[in-house]
């Protein structure tokens, strides 16, 4: 029986670790365009990458040159 509460215990101290684990998650939406023109670049690829340069996240512009990406 000890063993069974020592179990829900460590059950129910780990549950909200997992839980606040779980809700942060990012949405990253933005716009590409040409620097000088000001022009949009439809279908360009935008990635996020970490520090060790390992891919976190893609998405491509649309036509107008917007996306939206969660991370």
């Amino acid at each position: 029986m000890k063993q069974v509460k020592i179990l829900i215990l460590t059950a129910l101290l780990l549950f909200p670790f997992f839980a606040a684990k779980a809700q942060s998650k990012a949405s990253v939406q933005g716009y590409v365009m040409e620097s000088l023109s000001k022009s949009p670049i439809a279908y360009a690829t935008v990635r996020v990458v970490d520090e060790g340069g390992m891919l976190v996240s893609g998405a491509s512009t649309n036509a107008e040159g917007r996306f939206e990406m969660n991370l």
